[in-house]
């Protein structure tokens, strides 16, 4: 958890000044939404040594190797109280629009991090401004915004705790051959009568 946007800064003026971070290991890492994409982050969380806890609709699926602890979505709370980093990867869903606001960021832990890799209409964006302002969140790492693109006149592009993407975090060198391989994989599912992959989180 390095400090990208000061020692980008620092690079411009020409200065050099050590800036450390905080190393991942022994924090706590809070993924709402564990499948496939919830899963991947798990693992790799794991590999830096940290704890990781999750949530899903669906406790009756085993929790991940990677998984520490389990909640189930209606427990999210406690997943938030206890997370240094809280990243979102559900899908969308009724249970799942706004559900970050002012009441879920203000359970968030003082100073920890909020990630969404998954759909904008979980945040409401007002919200996420007020906490990264006031320094309850250190802060927020969004791949997704509400409305796509992002409005020249939003708020979000000046806040200097907050790291936009344009919703391309996906990798697209391999994009495709991946999605036909997920077609191929559910299509010998369904005619066999199986769960498909990624139904459900």
């Amino acid at each position: 958890m390095k400090h990208l946007r000061k020692l980008d800064a620092q690079q411009r003026e020409r200065v050099w000044q050590a800036k450390f971070g905080n190393q991942l290991k022994g924090k706590t890492i809070g993924i709402v939404g564990v499948g496939s994409i919830g899963e991947e982050i798990a693992n790799r969380a794991k590999a830096f040594g940290m704890r990781v806890l999750g949530s899903r609709k669906r406790l009756e699926l085993s929790a991940p190797d990677s998984v520490d602890r389990l909640y189930s979505f209606s427990d999210i709370d406690v997943l938030l109280g206890e997370s240094d980093v809280v990243v979102m990867a559900a899908p969308s869903t009724i249970e799942t629009r706004d559900l970050f606001d002012e009441s879920k960021f203000s359970k968030m832990k003082r100073g920890s991090i909020f990630v969404n890799v998954a759909r904008g209409i979980h945040v409401v964006e007002a919200d996420l401004a007020t906490y990264l302002s006031n320094g309850h969140l250190r802060a927020a790492i969004l791949d997704v915004v509400r409305n796509e693109p992002l409005g020249v006149n939003s708020d979000l592009w000046a806040m200097p705790n907050l790291y936009l993407s344009p919703h391309c975090s996906v990798s697209f060198d391999d994009y495709e051959r991946n999605a036909i391989d997920l077609f191929i994989r559910n299509a010998i599912r369904l005619l066999g009568g199986d769960e498909l992959i990624n139904k459900e989180f």
